[in-house]
């Protein structure tokens, strides 16, 4: 049989569905396959095969995460544990008999049927008790989310041509505001005073033997900034984390400048753009005891990317060889001297790090378990209903690959094929346009800039305003 006359068959199914009697449900045990629940409603058993084969289908083209959404809707509807479990036996079977990067094609006709059958099953909702009620309509979005119904039941409403919580439609407010905060506080006038620099407790040696008077010194108010980073770049870095606090000013409802407490601030900071200076700085401030022996082991225990420490004779010194990491480091620094004493920790690290990720790209220090959950959330992004999905184009098919990118991705496909072999699954890789895209425009900056191919970590690192001078050195029409 095939996709058309199955959707036209799976287009009857809720014509002939039942509210779930009492003793189906004690048949069942209370419990479905694959963790689901009881059955909600229970389909005639011709309907039911017809779904199941349209699940089978999907499975051969690729759809493998729709027909999965299928099978567990099977389970909602009643369907019997025995065929549920023979049905993903042939699924897995088609899946590994589908050849390795086959295409994913739209299926428009698979997703009306879907489509149609979530219409009908909305009207089974007023016929089952109220906790079943917000299952099965959890069930009928996870079909199709364009369902006015169910997403009435799940106490949802429109929103720019999706559903949401009412309190997701106030926060979609709250985000315009301040995405319009976050454009201006990166124009946000700051006022830098640049001075010549000559204090003998930060020793020479620290940087190298250079005059003090050619040190790039600013000041902002109070607050004093010396290194031995390039002046652009000092300037560059004091700006924008300057800058982040007032975003901060404006995200806690108050006005969009630069907090009142880091004007009054008395501080000097010191930043320094090589790790083996930085432990030299270490070593010159415990033999003048700007450190004590345990401090001055600590900072050398804690001595990587934008760490710093606090020397006795006035001033702390930063480790700025990383200007990704100097700006969370600087703004966590300012962070001590603005925000107010007493706020829950928790609460600052994570108002802090929403900061550095939303000004500067990067994210305060974390666990490894966090970055690999949050990694593994990006690589499993929303995905949406099922009817959505199966109307989607795939992305591989915008464009077609080069002879060198197929070569690449089978080689590839094959060292990873050998290494899990034993282990695990190696599903197949494909091709990602837009991260490509990227990678090229990086090579192309560091062309550019060839000089930071001697330079770790610099040659990994692209500022947003180094992005735009690429873009402006290659010309109009390619790094878009």
């Amino acid at each position: 049989m095939d996709l058309r006359s199955s959707a036209a068959l799976l287009a009857l199914l809720m014509a002939s569905v039942a509210p779930l009697p009492a003793a189906a449900s004690a048949a069942n045990g209370g419990a479905g396959v694959s963790g689901v629940p009881a059955p909600l409603v229970v389909a005639r058993a011709p309907l039911r095969d017809e779904l199941a084969t349209l699940a089978e289908q999907l499975a051969v083209q690729g759809r493998d995460e729709e027909s999965e959404a299928l099978r567990l809707a099977l389970a909602a509807l009643g369907h019997p544990a025995g065929e549920l479990v023979a049905l993903e036996t042939r699924c897995a079977r088609a899946a590994d008999e589908r050849p390795r990067h086959a295409r994913r094609p739209p299926l428009p006709r698979a997703a009306e049927t879907v489509a149609r059958i979530a219409t009908s099953l909305n009207r089974e909702l007023a016929l089952v008790d109220p906790v079943r009620r917000l299952a099965l309509a959890r069930w009928i979005v996870r079909l199709d989310e364009q369902q006015p119904l169910a997403q009435q039941v799940l106490g949802r409403v429109p929103h720019e041509e999706r559903f949401v919580d009412p309190q997701e439609e106030r926060c979609a407010e709250r985000r315009a505001a301040l995405a319009a905060a976050i454009e201006a506080a990166r124009s946000l006038p700051i006022e830098l005073a640049p001075q010549p620099f000559d204090d003998g407790s930060v020793t020479l040696t620290t940087f190298g033997r250079r005059a003090a008077s050619s040190l790039p010194f600013l000041r902002y108010g109070q607050l004093e900034f010396v290194g031995t980073l390039p002046r652009a770049q000092l300037d560059r870095l004091v700006r924008g984390a300057l800058q982040a606090t007032a975003l901060s000013e404006f995200a806690r409802g108050r006005p969009l400048a630069v907090p009142e407490p880091l004007q009054r601030a008395r501080a000097r900071l010191v930043l320094i753009d090589s790790p083996a200076a930085y432990r030299t700085a270490i070593d010159e401030a415990a033999a003048a005891g700007g450190l004590t022996a345990g401090a001055a082991e600590a900072a050398r225990f804690h001595s990587g990317f934008g760490a710093w420490f606090d020397d006795a004779r006035g001033h702390c010194v930063m480790n700025a060889t990383s200007e990704r990491n100097s700006y969370a480091a600087l703004l966590l620094w300012l962070g001590w001297k603005w925000l107010p004493d007493g706020l829950q920790p928790a609460l600052v690290a994570g108002h802090l790090d929403w900061l550095s990720l939303t000004c500067f790209g990067t994210r305060m220090p974390e666990p490894l378990e966090r970055l690999e959950a949050r990694f593994e959330a990006w690589l499993r992004p929303r995905a949406g209903g099922v009817a959505q999905r199966l109307a989607q184009r795939d992305p591989r098919d915008a464009e077609r690959l080069a002879k060198a990118e197929t070569e690449l991705l089978a080689e590839l496909d094959a060292i990873r094929r050998a290494a899990a072999e034993g282990h695990c699954s190696a599903p197949p890789l494909f091709f990602d346009r837009a991260l490509s895209r990227g990678c090229v425009a990086h090579a192309d900056f560091l062309l550019l800039h060839p000089e930071r191919l001697t330079r770790w970590p610099a040659m990994h690192e692209q500022l947003t305003h180094e992005r735009a001078s690429a873009r402006r050195a290659r010309g109009p029409g390619r790094m878009r």
